[in-house]
């Protein structure tokens, strides 16, 4: 029969050591240490356990990852191609932004022409719970979104709360929203997936660490294939259970190093191989964590895809700049998100077909073009004059308009990427939207431009 899952259990927090003597807070925290290590060996014990008995139950069943991946047509030199991925609640045509859920209202979404979106479910099971998510109906009704969910587990800002420890076993966290302490495991992450009832969802990897040293760096990759076993096999024992159409992405790590990438990407197409061969449900697609400026860093880019299965999707987070897109896409990406829109919708900035805007300043007060004239009509926006009239009051709706154009602007540039891959005008698009898009330099395009 179906289980119940429950959110994730909070866990007590932990007594201050300021007047407990030196010698007892060592031993202390070599006890915790200790029960770490244990909880982590524990947890390699239920995973091989887990592994065994829902793969059998899956294949016994017939049953398979619920999306599937079709390349359609590919680009005659490089790794990029347009396919289609179709999940329990619709098609994405690839390549493809995926909006932040929740930075418009769902029925806005359409209007940026979005085909699926993304949410943090770190920040979601918070504030408003995953049970009460689930309660809904899952994250596409709690929202009035009836298209594809994506779901990020949301280890970067746990690990950023006060208090935050990670460890071999998972991360401990403070709640941003009342305090209490918790704890973030790879299982749970999955369960938390489970009961929002997304379609695709992230394992749980380690936190990135910024310049790490190579020893750091290579034992955060043998963390994050741990996690990464661990989860899957919690997937496949909860999907035997409840039947979610539920699909789990790995994610490839590895920091600043191709040898790290490549060794994470390999190890991680092995688990997946050795996982559907012996009944498993694998993963449905890859994410690669990391790279911010794609542009910049193709070699670890292309050190992650070359050890990837070319069957399956591939997620790059992180995506700013239109340069940045064309390489990723190049290099074989299909799918692409980024907190970009917001940032810079957060300043004024407004990302147009002739490169960035910002509409706070003075001389955009008079400006009654649309924010961005050289778009198809319903895509060019409000007059600039208004935007700017609204961050000057300081009207919150300036926030949730920019926001909206910002996402529109990627939807529109990526999947304008599509178009001209089927119609064989790639190079033709590429060289177009490049050459507009770097006319002016970030955030000071003129008005009168």
């Amino acid at each position: 029969p179906p289980v119940a899952l429950a959110p994730v259990a909070s866990t007590p927090a932990e007594p201050a050591q300021a007047s407990v003597p030196s010698g007892e807070a060592a031993a202390i925290e070599q006890l915790r240490a200790d029960n770490r290590a244990l909880a982590a060996q524990l947890s390699t014990l239920r995973t091989d356990y887990r592994s065994i008995a829902a793969r059998g139950r899956l294949q016994g069943s017939g049953a398979v990852d619920p999306t599937r991946f079709d390349v359609e047509q590919r680009l005659a030199a490089g790794g990029g191609r347009a396919g289609r991925l179709t999940t329990p609640h619709g098609t994405v045509l690839t390549p493809a932004f995926v909006p932040a859920s929740g930075v418009v209202q769902a029925d806005a979404l359409g209007w940026l022409g979005a085909q699926a979106v993304v949410a943090d479910a770190f920040v979601l099971d918070a504030s408003a719970g995953a049970d009460v998510v689930s309660a809904a109906g899952g994250l596409g009704a709690f929202t009035g979104w009836s298209e594809t969910t994506v779901s990020n587990p949301g280890a970067a800002l746990a690990a950023q709360t006060d208090g935050a420890h990670v460890d071999d076993d998972g991360i401990d966290f403070r709640s941003p929203v009342d305090g209490a302490a918790g704890r973030i495991t790879p299982e749970s992450a999955v369960h938390t997936a489970h009961l929002l009832g997304v379609d695709v969802a992230f394992v749980l990897t380690p936190p990135l660490i910024p310049a790490p040293s190579s020893a750091v760096a290579r034992q955060a990759v043998d963390r994050s294939l741990v996690w990464a076993r661990r989860g899957l096999a919690e997937h496949n024992w909860v999907t035997a259970q409840r039947r979610d159409g539920l699909s789990l992405w790995a994610v490839v790590t590895g920091g600043a190093s191709e040898d790290h990438r490549r060794r994470a990407a390999r190890e991680l197409q092995a688990l997946h191989d050795e996982d559907v061969l012996a009944g498993g449900l694998g993963f449905g697609g890859y994410r690669i964590a990391g790279i911010d400026h794609a542009a910049a860093e193709l070699a670890l880019l292309g050190a992650a895809i070359d050890e990837l299965d070319d069957t399956r999707p591939r997620y790059l987070p992180g995506v700013a700049e239109a340069a940045d897109v064309f390489a990723a896409f190049e290099a074989g990406i299909d799918l692409f998100d980024g907190g970009e829109p917001a940032r810079a919708a957060a300043r004024g900035v407004l990302l147009t077909s002739a490169g960035r805007i910002d509409v706070t300043q003075p001389a955009f007060r008079a400006d009654v073009r649309p924010v961005d004239p050289d778009a198809a009509p319903a895509n060019r926006g409000p007059a600039r004059a208004y935007l700017h009239h609204l961050f000057v009051a300081g009207d919150p709706l300036a926030v949730t308009l920019a926001t909206a154009q910002n996402e529109r602007f990627l939807v529109t540039l990526v999947s304008g990427i599509r178009e001209a891959v089927v119609e064989g005008r790639y190079s033709e698009y590429k060289a177009e939207v490049l050459g507009r898009t770097s006319a002016g330099t970030p955030d000071r395009v003129s008005p009168r431009t």
